[in-house]
């Protein structure tokens, strides 16, 4: 996404000649292939680990800090393992997104009016929203891979957060842009201040 919306706010020139449908596959082929991997790497990793002590995983799902912090094996490896893949995997991604909006970010300071600019920067709000949301909520569970007792909760409302909430919110902030949502969203609004008003 972010790739595409560089190209076309950075290069809208060349945008259909070089986001083919062929670039866009390879973009998504090569995301599903760095899941599959990172994932079958996690799970190799996990399938390693001995558990000896209780088999009860104080978390909403099988993630990895949890899987590690039960686990009765040597878990150093594992962790020094599962940040690099974090580092090799996951890193990169964001990097390129960042540098994405830094370029996007310069080309729409040099359009000369503020409706061109707003008009402009309102197409990659959506996915910037969305990106910076998962990743700080997917950087806080996997930053220490073992968590400690006390940080399990935090974990937990963290992994809540980039697994459920995030998605859950996804088809509001991509709708954000479309005219009709908003004028029934302010209508919503209107109606529930009037009420508010009418009942005191």
């Amino acid at each position: 996404m972010s790739y595409d919306r560089y190209m076309a706010i950075c290069n809208p020139l060349h945008y259909m000649d070089i986001m083919s449908k062929r670039v866009c596959m390879q973009l998504a082929v090569a995301s599903w292939i760095n899941g599959i991997v990172y994932s079958t790497i996690h799970t190799a990793i996990i399938y390693r680990l001995n558990f000896c002590k209780s088999n009860i995983v104080d978390h909403f799902f099988c993630d990895i800090p949890p899987l590690l912090h039960i686990s009765c094996s040597g878990t150093k490896i594992a962790e020094i393992i599962v940040t690099l893949l974090g580092t090799v995997f996951v890193l990169p991604s964001f990097y390129f997104i960042v540098i994405s909006y830094f370029f996007i970010v310069k080309s729409v300071l040099r359009i000369p009016s503020a409706t061109g600019r707003r008009k402009t920067f309102s197409t990659c709000v959506s996915h910037l929203i969305n990106a910076s949301l998962f990743y700080l909520g997917g950087t806080s569970v996997y930053a220490k891979p073992v968590p400690s007792s006390s940080n399990l909760l935090q974990m937990k409302i963290s992994a809540i957060f980039y697994s459920v909430f995030v998605p859950l919110v996804n088809p509001a902030i991509y709708s954000l842009r479309n005219h009709q949502l908003k004028k029934a969203i302010k209508k919503k609004i209107h109606c529930i201040i009037f009420l508010f008003n009418a009942l005191h």
